[in-house]
């Protein structure tokens, strides 16, 4: 049986909101900086701000977008989200949960302006009357990888049988146990005809905390969408990925909620992070375009 560990709530790479945060609903949230210099978020939504002068009205623009999105896809999208406030003078709110929490809270009335996660899920929520029919657009897809703790020994892992020898040899294990990836990788198991004896070592970490699960040695080995391992350095060393016959895509999906503020803000929002013009930095970040040649 797999351990449970809660995770200790770090967020890595967001920045620290401004004193206007006082302005914020009680039921967000602006975020403060740990010891280490990252994000430590009080629950609910935590803000990126710009606070930047439009150059075209010369007025501080003051209208948020809020951005509710999967984990795994947060390292890229942070890396993105200060061109887009600079370029239009917006600020984005955002928050971050698995998969299956994003979809049960939009479900159960969480309010939001735009959504990244499943495809799948933005259908499901485009039935519910949640998401704006037609908004859809792909973001991405992020593969699965193995990940270590930095000065670890190094791990071969680019077959599948050498992959199979890692996984049996490791001491523990940590997954997503509320994620899809962490539903994929027990499925996996069982695939590999391994499950008996590799389960019992599995450390299970909610909250999206399973990369940074073995900087703080709760575990020898992890495995979870590579964008997760890459934000996790310098504690935390992508071992590789997934071997091509065993490799599992995550797609994700951007969805313009029905009941948005302001849609064409949203909008905005959507099409820059769909934008060719951003592939480069979400490919360092772990997500993969897939675009049609001309």
């Amino acid at each position: 049986m797999s351990r449970l560990i809660h995770p200790e709530h770090v967020i890595m790479g967001e920045r620290i909101a401004s004193s206007t945060d006082a302005a914020l609903p009680a039921c967000w949230s602006s975020t403060s900086t740990s010891e280490n210099g990252r994000q430590l978020p009080n629950a609910g939504w935590s803000r990126i701000v710009a606070d930047i002068v439009s150059p075209t009205s010369g007025w501080a623009m003051t209208q948020e977008i809020r951005l509710f999105g999967a984990i795994a896809v947060r390292p890229a999208v942070l890396a993105l989200l200060p061109r887009f406030e600079t370029a239009t003078g917006l600020t984005v709110a955002v928050k971050w949960e698995v998969n299956p929490t994003v979809k049960k809270q939009i479900e159960a009335g969480e309010a939001f302006d735009l959504v990244i996660i499943n495809p799948p899920m933005v259908r499901d929520l485009t039935a519910l009357g949640k998401v704006m029919g037609g908004s859809d657009v792909a973001f991405g897809r992020i593969g699965m990888g193995v990940a270590a703790k930095a000065g670890s020994r190094p791990l071969d892992i680019g077959s599948v049988e050498a992959f199979t020898d890692a996984l049996k040899s490791a001491a523990s294990i940590a997954y997503a146990s509320d994620g899809t990836s962490g539903g994929y990788f027990l499925g996996l198991l069982d695939r590999l005809g391994i499950a008996d004896e590799v389960k019992p070592k599995l450390v299970a970490i909610a909250g999206g905390q399973t990369a940074l699960a073995v900087g703080r040695g709760e575990a020898e080995l992890a495995v979870v969408p590579v964008t997760s391992i890459l934000a996790a350095a310098p504690e935390v060393v992508l071992v590789g990925q997934f071997p091509a016959e065993l490799q599992s895509y995550i797609d994700f999906a951007i969805g313009i909620s029905v009941d948005s503020r302001d849609a064409k803000a949203a909008k905005r929002l959507s099409e820059f992070l769909a934008s060719p013009a951003v592939d480069d930095i979400l490919k360092v970040k772990g997500v993969e375009r897939r675009r049609e040649s001309a």
